[in-house]
């Protein structure tokens, strides 16, 4: 709310700053949690928006971010934010982001495998040397 010293609002995000970051920078975490406690489906959804949106420049979500210039964060990477932010999606859409994440981890395996050359450079022929240095390389008694 207005009425905390530390609520900023922009023409991108609104919510939380903090005194260990400059003025007019919203925490990613304290938007998170408000998405979660919140008990109207239409307030998550925008807080859902402003998180994502809150993964500027990189993907990841930043410890801080500025709310009239998303370009403008702290930390690039900050993993605590990053983890409420896949909370905060599978509790309000019911996504289970690792069953997601395996599922397109998957898929590119699959594309990645469907574009490899699957004969080798010799047509699969045996090369009588291979087995003969192989051979030679067991003792037997």
């Amino acid at each position: 709310s207005p009425a905390n010293r530390y609520f900023f609002s922009g023409t991108e995000l609104r919510g939380l700053g903090s005194p260990h970051t400059e003025a007019q920078f919203v925490w990613p975490l304290a938007t998170a949690v408000e998405a979660l406690t919140s008990d109207s489906p239409a307030q998550q959804v925008e807080l859902l928006r402003m998180l994502l949106k809150m993964a500027s420049g990189n993907g990841l979500v930043h410890e801080s971010v500025h709310v009239s210039a998303i370009s403008r964060f702290t930390r690039p990477e900050f993993g605590w934010a990053n983890a409420m932010l896949v909370v905060a999606v599978e509790t309000l859409l019911g996504v289970d982001c690792d069953a997601q994440a395996e599922v397109h981890r998957l898929a590119a395996i699959a594309q990645r495998e469907g574009q490899e050359v699957r004969v080798p450079a010799n047509q699969g022929r045996d090369i009588p040397q291979y087995y003969e240095q192989l051979e030679a390389s067991i003792k037997h008694e």
